[in-house]
């Protein structure tokens, strides 16, 4: 992209803690979305009609986040445990 990291690093303390952010921010938005558009009323149902409506509609976030091997998908299993 040719820009500086230097702003990232005023921010955030290493690149970890800015992917780490980036994934709490979809986490929440998938929450907040999952809990206020009820599809079924079903929340066992509803959310993964809510994951595959992400993967429709934003597959580059969806691959990135779940797919890639750099990409938060252990991070974001782990928190859909809590």
């Amino acid at each position: 992209m040719g820009i500086s990291t230097q702003p990232i690093y005023l921010q955030f303390k290493n690149m970890k803690d800015l992917k780490t952010q980036v994934l709490d921010k979809v986490w929440h938005d998938i929450e907040r979305i999952s809990l206020t558009k009820p599809i079924t009323g079903d929340i066992i149902v509803d959310s993964p009609v809510h994951f595959i409506e992400l993967a429709l509609k934003k597959p580059t976030l969806y691959k990135a986040c779940w797919v890639d091997n750099n990409g938060g998908g252990d991070y974001l299993f782990a928190k859909s445990e809590n």
